[in-house]
């Protein structure tokens, strides 16, 4: 492979890379396909390839979705392009590559049937290297309990958009240190009516207001 991450990138490599990227964030899976078949034909990293293109592409995405000039359609689009090149690349990456996946444990608070939110932060998570357990909404404590017992995530994430869920958030918080307490795991919580405030009160490792700082915190809490 021509990808030597210890010297400054070829302009060729650097050029390949922001290419993937700004093809995904303009949405362009036709661009992505060919430029993924690019990099198999002539060499180059496909690991990098992921990392410095297509994840790069939907950090830029997060970001405007946070800024809100793109919505939940247009990061829906920008992740099915993304996935377009990942799935021509990662057969072409060695087992023990250090592109690692990392398990988190996604849903939304006994009480709350609304999951638009959590779904976009799930989305967000994959397409950064995570791998997602999505247990849904409306989760009950014994069902995040029972799930953290069996894969033994990183971390669990925690959402919800209505007040009237915050107290049950806090006794989920507090029955996962209770009974999981000799698991090294953080906790994430977000959503409309959650504060940072509200995050120290109960014991939370992580306040993220929107989805690209869910990210950037999970990313934080791994140190990735």
């Amino acid at each position: 492979m021509r990808g030597d991450m210890t010297h400054p990138l070829p302009s060729e490599e650097e050029n390949l890379w922001k290419g993937l990227a700004d093809a995904v964030v303009q949405m362009d899976e036709g661009k992505v396909r060919l430029l993924a078949e690019k990099v198999l034909r002539e060499g180059f990293s496909p690991e990098q390839a992921i990392l410095n293109g297509l994840t790069a592409g939907m950090r830029q995405v997060g970001e405007m979705f946070s800024q809100k000039i793109y919505f939940v359609p247009e990061v829906l689009v920008c992740a099915d392009t993304m996935y377009a090149g990942f799935n021509i690349l990662k057969q072409y990456i060695p087992q023990e590559s250090s592109l690692k996946e990392t398990a988190i444990i996604i849903g939304v608070v006994e009480g709350d049937f609304h999951d638009i939110g959590k779904n976009i932060v799930a989305l967000m998570l994959q397409t950064n290297g995570f791998t997602v357990y999505d247990l849904g909404k409306n989760v009950t404590s014994r069902q995040f309990i029972q799930k953290i017992q069996e894969i033994h995530p990183r971390i669990v994430a925690l959402s919800t958009l209505m007040s009237t869920t915050l107290d049950e958030m806090r006794n989920i918080v507090q029955n996962i240190k209770i009974e999981c307490k000799q698991s090294p795991l953080k906790i994430m919580v977000g959503g409309a009516p959650v504060s940072q405030h509200f995050a120290d009160e109960i014991g939370a490792d992580f306040y993220g207001e929107d989805a690209h700082q869910a990210v950037l915190g999970a990313q934080q809490l791994c140190s990735f």
